[in-house]
């Protein structure tokens, strides 16, 4: 097995009030007379649901046949939730570098890549950077692409010319108001009849999420969904749901045994995925023009004309600033447990670049209260 070190959190959600203004969306934005997914998302097409993210890259690992004797090249700005299914399956991992904008630095990667068999290209917070350069290294060299799409719902399938992706996966629970739910895009029929077997949490636990989640309880929901047994870091984040089941903080092999709730699958065949898109993509350029000479940072990602983002990346003059904005009830996310880079500005981006909420729910008054934050107005 791969011996790889992550650092520890650098801060823990109890450090913090609770957060007015959360990382995630609350609430479904219905659609019963149907907004058609397929003009939105890859997802649409051959793709099938799992109990996370998590799992679905486990299960493209064991499509893909990834074992002791494999090799595989990740990203060097990670979180450990992408990088334990390779470890659970002891896949030897190794690190490939970027630039200062998260984009491949392409003429590493070309010098490095002979002798994998397989790579993870990542759409950092839903923005594709330069990942169709790397896809055509990888397959000058025959090696298989896994497209993590985690933060990239709202994407098409990666394709340079008649070169594509070879599976790729996402979390819902990024995008949506779900507890759970992941997607796994994938050619193999061995693969699709493995996941349209799996049976779901249990009548206890679908009903017992099914109350959380209607309006009488509402209260009951955000505490369901909220609550995470053990400590959390400051991003909300926690090992598997038994922790004395998985030898990993993120990953619980018991996930690839069942799908996610019966209610997840339903929410996502009623949201309105364009009034989704439009709210996001309208809150990210709000932000944008407001911080963009703000004095405490600046922004990572200009909007181009597709991405759908997860999060708006912001980049701090000042590290400290991250408690003054948690401090303020404002839930900003950062990756803090990757492992050691001799990249000195990926290393920096562990304390200073963060993850600013600009989901669908964003009320006009919580992204002025969030630009007001962020300029020290």
């Amino acid at each position: 097995m791969t011996t790889v070190t992550f650092r520890p959190p650098l801060a823990y959600a109890t450090n913090y009030p609770e957060p007015h203004i959360s990382a995630t969306p609350d609430y479904c934005h219905w659609a019963p007379w149907g907004k058609s997914i397929a003009q939105h998302s890859q997802f649409s097409r051959n793709s099938y649901f799992t109990k996370n993210g998590r799992s679905a890259l486990g299960y493209i690992i064991r499509e893909f046949g990834l074992s002791q004797d494999s090799r595989v090249l990740l990203p060097e700005f990670h979180c450990p939730a992408m990088i334990e299914p390779f470890l659970a399956s002891k896949t030897q991992v190794s690190f490939y570098r970027l630039n200062d904008d998260l984009s491949v630095d392409l003429d590493a990667l070309a010098q490095s890549i002979q002798g994998f068999d397989a790579i993870l290209l990542v759409r950092f917070f839903g923005f594709p950077t330069n990942i169709e350069g790397a896809l055509k290294i990888a397959k000058q060299h025959q090696i298989r692409v896994i497209e993590d799409c985690a933060h990239a719902f709202f994407s098409e399938q990666l394709q340079s010319g008649p070169l594509t992706s070879d599976a790729s996966f996402c979390s819902l629970n990024k995008f949506f108001s779900c507890f759970d739910g992941g997607m796994l895009r994938t050619q193999s029929e061995s693969t699709k009849s493995q996941l349209l077997a799996l049976s779901g949490p249990g009548a206890k636990s679908e009903i017992k999420y099914f109350l959380g989640k209607s309006d009488f309880v509402a209260a009951l929901s955000n505490a369901v969904k909220r609550f995470k047994p053990g400590a959390t870091n400051a991003n909300g984040a926690v090992g598997g749901m038994d922790s004395e089941s998985s030898e990993f903080r993120y990953f619980n092999n018991a996930d690839m045994n069942q799908r996610c709730f019966s209610l997840t699958k339903a929410q996502l065949y009623v949201e309105n995925y364009g009034h989704i898109a439009f709210c996001r993509r309208y809150n990210y350029a709000t932000l944008f023009e407001a911080l963009a000479a703000s004095n405490i940072g600046q922004p990572l990602f200009a909007l181009d004309e597709q991405t759908v983002p997860y999060v708006f990346p912001f980049l701090l003059n000042d590290k400290r600033d991250f408690d003054y904005i948690r401090q303020r009830g404002i839930q900003v996310l950062r990756w803090e447990e990757y492992c050691v880079t001799d990249n000195v500005v990926i290393e920096d981006y562990r304390e200073r670049l963060i993850q600013i909420p600009c989901h669908q729910d964003l009320s006009q008054e919580q992204l002025t209260f969030i630009i007001n934050t962020l300029n020290k107005n």
